[in-house]
Order: C-alpha cells, then sequence, then structure tokens
C-alpha cells in the first residue's frame, strides 16, 4: 500500500518555504528513479514502502541540499523537508589594502542595494551587526568610507540591512598617520597665534592652545586645519604654561602632535587727567597692549570688565578720544584687553564734574512760533534745547533746537497751548536735564 508523501525545501535552518526556482531529483531502492531534474517547487507523490533519497537544487546560486527517507507499510501520509543554506545575494567589495587611521577612503561594491544596505568597516571579529564607520548604498558607488582612529586588521563589509547579513567581505590594515606643530615657544597674552602644521588635514581636524597638560576637552581657542595653514587663533588672556595640540576629526578624540608654549603677560598704561566735566570730550593716552580687539572704556568702579558706559577701540596711534557720560559721579578708565574672554591691563580713576547752566529765553509765546533761547553751557554736540510737559521723563519732548548751531538757539513752540518748560539736556535724549525754565505756550494770534 503506498503512502503520500510531501518533499519541500526550506531557506536555511527555521527559514521559509522556497516556492520556486528548484530542481529535484528523487528516487527509492523498490522504484528507481521517480523524480527526474523536476521544477515544481514542492513534490508530492505516492510511494510504497522503501527508502529512499531526495535532491535538490537551488537554481540562483546552485546550493544543494538532500535526505534520506524511509516509508514504511501502513504509514500515513508523511512529509520530507530538505534545508537549503540561507540564500545571500550575490554581492563584492574592494578598496585598498591599507590605509591610515581617519581617512576616507573610495570603496567599489556590487550587491542587490536594498533599503539601508551599507558598506561598513569594521574589527576582524566584530559581530555583523556591529562597525566602527559605515556608508550607505543608496548614496553609490563607490561609497565614501571614513575609517577609525585605531590601528589594526579591519574588514570591509557588504552588509545587507534585512537581518543585519554580512555578504562580502574585503580585509583593509589601518596604519598611523603622524602630525606635527610649529609656532614660537612665547607669545603675549592675548595675541593672535600662527601656528604651522603638517597632518593628514581631515575633515573638521583642529589646532588647539589647552593649559599644560590637559586635553582638547579643556581648549581655550583653536582653528580648523581646513582653513588654512598656518592656523591662527587667539592665546589666552591669563599667562603661564600651555600646550599646542593637533587634534584629528574622529569625533575630536584623537591627539596627533603635542607643543609647549609659554604665554607672557602683557602690560598697558593709561595717561588722562583725573577729572573732566560732564558730556566733554576726553582724549585718553595709553601705552602698552596693542590686541586688535582692546579697548580703553569708562566704567564705574567694580564693574566688571565687559561691563562700561562707553568705550572707543584701540587703533593706530597713542590715545582715543571718549564722549563722556553726562551723569557727575566717580568713573575709572581702563584699557581692557579682549581675547577669549576680557581682562584689564590699567586703570585710572575719573571724577566727572557737573556743569551748570542757564538759560535766557521769553517767559511765554504763541504756538507754533518761532523763539531764540540763549545760554550759558557747554554747548556739546550731543547736547538738547527742547520743550517738555514739566514733570515729563528726560527722554520725552516734543520740540529740540540744538546748542551746537549757535548761541542763542532757535526753536518753535508747541503747537499745544498752556505750561510747559524748556530744558537744556546735557548729552542728549537720555542724558541730564542741566536747566530747566517754565513757559506758557498761548493761543496762536
Amino acid at each position: 500500500m503506498s503512502t503520500v508523501v510531501t518533499f519541500r525545501a526550506i531557506d536555511g535552518a527555521n527559514g521559509p518555504e522556497i516556492s520556486s526556482g528548484l530542481i529535484w531529483n528523487i528516487r527509492t531502492e523498490a522504484a528507481g528513479e521517480i523524480v527526474v531534474n523536476d521544477n515544481e517547487s514542492r513534490q508530492l507523490l505516492d510511494i510504497f514502502p522503501s527508502t529512499g533519497l531526495a535532491e535538490v537544487i537551488r537554481v540562483s546560486d546552485e546550493a544543494t541540499a538532500e535526505a534520506r527517507f524511509t516509508v514504511e507499510d501502513g504509514a500515513g501520509p508523511m512529509m520530507v523537508t530538505l534545508v537549503l543554506p540561507e540564500f545571500l545575494p550575490p554581492a563584492s567589495v574592494s578598496g585598498p589594502a591599507e590605509a591610515p587611521v581617519g581617512a576616507t577612503i573610495a570603496v567599489d561594491w556590487t550587491g542587490p542595494n536594498g533599503a539601508h544596505d551599507a558598506i561598513f568597516v569594521a574589527a576582524v571579529g566584530e559581530t555583523d551587526e556591529s562597525h566602527q564607520g559605515k556608508a550607505y548604498t543608496s548614496d553609490g558607488t563607490p561609497a565614501h568610507l571614513r575609517l577609525p582612529m585605531t590601528p589594526g586588521r579591519y574588514e570591509i563589509r557588504y552588509v545587507m540591512n534585512d537581518g543585519a547579513k554580512v555578504l562580502a567581505r574585503a580585509p583593509i590594515t589601518l596604519v598611523e598617520t603622524g602630525a606635527s606643530l610649529e609656532a614660537a615657544a612665547t607669545a603675549p597674552a592675548g595675541s593672535e597665534l600662527s601656528v604651522g602644521w603638517q597632518g593628514p588635514d581631515y575633515d573638521r581636524d583642529f589646532i588647539a592652545i589647552v593649559p599644560r597638560g590637559e586635553d582638547r576637552r579643556a581648549r581655550l581657542s583653536y582653528a580648523y586645519t581646513g582653513n588654512g595653514n598656518p592656523a591662527r587663533f587667539t592665546a589666552p588672556l591669563d599667562p603661564g604654561a600651555y600646550d599646542l595640540i593637533y587634534v584629528a576629526n574622529d569625533n575630536g578624540t584623537t591627539e596627533l602632535a603635542r607643543r609647549p608654549i609659554t604665554i607672557e603677560a602683557v602690560r598697558a598704561s593709561l595717561d588722562a587727567p583725573t577729572s573732566a566735566p560732564a558730556g566733554a570730550t576726553l582724549t585718553v593716552g595709553f601705552t602698552g597692549g596693542g590686541g586688535a580687539r582692546d579697548m580703553i572704556t569708562l566704567a564705574r568702579s567694580g564693574d566688571a570688565p565687559g561691563t562700561y558706559e562707553t568705550y572707543e577701540r584701540v587703533r593706530e596711534g597713542q590715545s582715543v578720544s571718549l564722549d563722556l557720560p553726562a551723569q557727575s559721579g566717580a568713573y575709572e578708565l581702563r584699557y581692557v584687553q579682549q581675547a577669549s574672554g576680557k581682562a584689564i591691563l590699567a586703570r585710572q580713576p575719573l571724577e566727572i564734574t557737573p556743569v551748570a547752566v542757564t538759560l535766557t529765553a521769553p517767559s511765554s509765546a504763541p504756538a507754533g512760533t518761532r523763539i531764540e533761547v540763549g545760554f550759558d553751557g557747554p554747548g556739546y554736540a550731543r547736547d538738547f534745547i527742547v520743550f517738555a510737559r514739566p514733570g515729563q521723563a528726560t527722554n520725552k519732548r516734543t520740540e529740540t533746537g540744538y546748542p551746537r548751531n549757535g548761541n542763542p538757539a532757535a526753536i518753535t513752540t508747541p503747537d499745544e497751548p498752556g505750561a510747559w518748560e524748556l530744558r537744556y539736556l546735557l548729552g542728549g535724549a537720555y542724558g541730564v536735564i542741566a536747566a530747566r525754565q517754565p513757559f506758557t505756550v498761548t493761543a496762536p494770534e
């Protein structure tokens, strides 16, 4: 009595049944060849009791599998499963056999180019899912693959995203790469450093200055090698022992060169009067310093180096002119060095004294009338003579006259009749009311 036997093939252990692309050969001792080169994906046969051998070939990669089977007398329907090796699409990778650490190499590849397929670089022995750099095949061939910064034996791999299967491998050896730095042994605090370098010049490599013995995380100032050679950046403001370092691109973790440098203190001095009238323009002489961003500032005593009432950049020459505030009181002239921070190199007290001002004008006039207002005062370029309502803030006004245009100053009365106030504003709209006089605006004639 015959038994119905089903023959099938699966793709790898516990894999899915293969539904196409198979060739079967099946024979038994009793009947001999019963299936020869048949391409049905599943074989369903009536077989009399006997032993036999089933063989299957997968056409796409010529992989084979076989299974022996025995049909017992009176046995019920049975299934014979043949396990073919897991199918992996053909692929290849080709790159240099040796390359410097951190380099970006071109890798030629062939393969299925499925979604999220990638070219990996991984150390020999690492799992198929591991990598130390990758490029997606969707970006084309050759793939541009950045190598890790640790020398040693690695593999370039074509990795199929579906299950992270490695389809192809090629060995590559990573070798050390070097760098060197050239710079002066000393430099003034806050000055521009010029550092010559030799190195791989990978993307985002940088030259930095750090406190002596510290690593790149303590960098105070830096420049990317891609911006040119020599690298230029600003020295710290604090004198002392430092190191220049060349750091490679691997997320800033690999230092290739180090060179010591000493940052020396910078001195400066100021030459100016100890007192000056409010609102005046003061000439301040100086020596020393000379940084491109240095400033002469006027600040209140105790203010931080970056806080000031007014300032002027230090440029060519030995003096600057400062417009003093209208508010009298105790101040401080400072030479402020600016680099990666701010430092006060020199300071000198300055007393700003009040300025006496008087106004000479009629006590009333019709609205919209042009009048003349005499004044006894400095007539600085930033001074105003204005109309304002009594009690209004300093910066509130309607009409304005300019003492700098001559004495008396011409001004037009407001259009609205009523009680007003003539004011002399020292230092502009937000300055100080140095003099005031009541004024009545009458109805137009």
